[in-house]
């Protein structure tokens, strides 16, 4: 599935804060996807990687992401704070520097939902000598692919983030889904 698709559903949830709206958006979403994308879609619709029961963490601070932000966009990190502290907001900061990016990348994969869960995943297990940078460049990664900066982020910080998600929308989804498809899924 594309990062992409999963980025508009974050962004409609955004424009309402009608729970029976963010319900049903979440339940189209859901009834698309495939029965192997369900269980990480529901973890990132959620703001989390991890199930709960799991108390591993990503482990990427405010700082590391204005970092990862000047490394995708190639901004010195100054002005990547400048922005930060302007907007408040790294999503927004990481959306508007990468898309002033005049550099662009020669090659760019289409993101997809598995790569970004799969790289968010790494990053715990990055550790030892250069672990900072090996962790940055993971998410810069993700920063540069089309449709990746505004909500990798939140993604990758693990933050409260701007969606209005959480587990009991997921919850109520999940409940029309089963009803929905005879329960089968």
């Amino acid at each position: 599935m594309k990062y992409l698709t999963l980025a508009e559903v974050y962004e409609r949830l955004q424009s309402t804060s009608k729970r029976l709206d963010k319900t049903a958006i979440i339940s189209e979403f859901l009834s698309k996807a495939s029965p192997e994308e369900m269980q990480t879609a529901v973890l990132l619709l959620q703001g989390m990687i991890y199930p709960r029961s799991d108390e591993r963490e990503i482990g990427v601070a405010a700082q590391m992401m204005l970092e990862a932000i000047s490394v995708a966009s190639g901004e010195p990190l100054a002005a990547v704070e400048k922005e930060f502290n302007a907007a408040g907001d790294l999503g927004l900061v990481a959306e508007k520097i990468v898309k002033k990016k005049t550099q662009k990348t020669l090659y760019q994969k289409e993101l997809t939902v598995d790569k970004v869960f799969q790289n968010i995943r790494k990053l715990p297990e990055i550790t030892g000598a250069g672990s900072v940078d090996r962790k940055i460049q993971l998410i810069a990664e993700l920063l540069t692919s089309p449709g990746g900066a505004l909500y990798c982020q939140d993604n990758s910080s693990g933050f409260e983030n701007r969606r209005g998600r959480g587990f009991f929308e997921g919850c109520n989804c999940m409940g029309f889904l089963s009803r929905d498809c005879g329960n089968k899924c």
